[in-house]
């Protein structure tokens, strides 16, 4: 089966489990076992039948997802369609839920065609958006004009796919082969034969696969959002954007829990506290509980990458997903002991908000240079090789013919833009 066709099936059970039946009931547990069988399923042949390991790596990678998805909205989370809210009490309503927020718990009509958009709704959901569970931290709605809003969200496409052209037709796969490797992963360990290239060469890469990565996930993001728009499925307010502002990416927990998207913060989030409160019965409100909730959601993020890498055809022994995701743990660990510290200083000896800021910047830098090739590195094997590896299937800088395709995507999702202002 074609791991496109393993990801759609895992959308149909969700969408049908979800919307069908009640929570706590036993065919909810046994709904793992298809979904679980998809991914593995999936994973094997992504790379066979993806080719390029950014595409198989979405593909892959989505699916784990879903998996994980699936376990959060069915089983611990325990959705239900009576409540139009999750039953567990592992979820509880945002503090800035409002009283309209809350009127959408009231009991819906009970039809096939409800049940079947609740699952749906359950399905597409990973932050919530518009509902009293909404995921904390979601950036709030820009454009809540519809016309400004597909205007806004085709231009986002555009310089996503543009911005990705651009950093792969400047790839050398000379550099790479000799800089980006698993042997140049390990940093304090080899200082003395880091040289100053290195390092520029490092965070470069570092910063280029931040952009991309941003592009890639946002780009798709805007793809289904301009679709959902312009067709009138959805309204602009469900479509809040994808990633918070760098601006608030001053320490390590901001950067992960504000600008970084949200998307699957809700998954972790429900099995760190069944885990800590559920199975371990640690109480709620200790510093304890908190850090080893924090553990567990980094080690469950660690284990869907992993198999992400597995999908892109990384070998399990080079994947360095764990040893990325525990770091970061770690890193927030280090960061809150250095800032309770300083916030014990005396007043007249503590530096100005600026240059608190400034500095947050500059540790969260070093911090990710230093910590993201373990991820990044093994995911570059065809790139080392001189392969074409893009995300994007046309460049702006190849042949005549490929110029030509690649402004035929483009225009492809202005045509879908146009319709849907025309449509206003």
């Amino acid at each position: 089966m074609h791991p496109i066709l393993c990801l759609v099936g895992e959308v149909i059970v969700t969408t049908l489990v979800t919307g069908f039946t009640h929570p706590g009931a036993r065919l909810r547990l046994l709904g793992l076992i298809p979904v679980a069988l998809c991914v593995l399923q999936c994973v094997p042949l992504c790379m066979k039948s993806m080719v390029r390991t950014p595409w198989a790596a979405l593909v892959g990678g989505y699916s784990i997802t879903y998996l994980f998805h699936y376990l959060d909205v069915a089983v611990l989370s325990d959705w239900s369609f009576e409540h139009n809210s999750p039953v567990s009490g592992l979820v509880r309503p945002s503090e800035d839920a409002n009283t309209d927020d809350r009127a959408q718990s009231r009991k819906p009509n009970d039809t096939i065609v409800h049940r079947l958009l609740f699952g749906v709704k359950m399905a597409s959901s990973f932050r919530f958006v518009g509902t009293p569970y909404q995921t904390r931290n979601t950036p709030p709605v820009i454009a809540a004009d519809r016309k400004y809003f597909l205007q806004r969200t085709f231009a986002v496409i555009v310089v996503s796919y543009v911005v990705l052209d651009f950093i792969n037709s400047n790839n050398d796969p000379m550099i790479a082969s000799k800089y980006l490797t698993l042997e140049k992963v390990p940093f304090l360990t080899r200082l003395d034969q880091i040289t100053a290239e290195e390092v520029v060469i490092r965070a470069f890469a570092v910063l280029a696969a931040a952009v991309g990565l941003n592009c890639v996930q946002g780009g798709i993001y805007n793809i289904f959002a301009l679709l959902a728009v312009s067709t009138g499925v959805s309204n602009p307010s469900e479509w809040p954007p994808f990633y918070g502002s760098p601006r608030d990416a001053y320490t390590l927990r901001k950067f992960w829990n504000v600008f970084w998207h949200q998307t699957n913060a809700r998954k972790f989030s429900s099995i760190a506290h069944y885990t800590v409160h559920g199975c371990m019965k640690l109480p709620r409100g200790s510093i304890g509980a908190r850090y080893l909730r924090m553990l567990v959601a980094f080690l469950s993020s660690g284990i869907m990458h992993l198999l992400g890498d597995l999908a892109a055809g990384v070998q399990l022994r080079d994947s360095g997903a764990m040893r990325f995701f525990l770091a970061q743990a770690l890193g927030m660990i280090i960061e809150d002991v250095a800032i309770r510290a300083y916030r014990r200083l005396p007043p007249g000896t503590k530096i100005p908000l600026v240059a608190e800021k400034g500095l947050g910047f500059l540790w969260v830098a070093i911090f990710l240079t230093w910590s993201v090739p373990a991820y990044m590195y093994p995911m570059m094997w065809r790139a080392n090789q001189g392969l074409n590896d893009s995300t994007i299937p046309f460049s702006f800088f190849g042949p005549g013919a490929e110029r030509i395709k690649a402004v035929g995507c483009l225009l492809s999702a202005g045509v879908v833009s146009l319709s849907g202002i025309l449509i206003t």
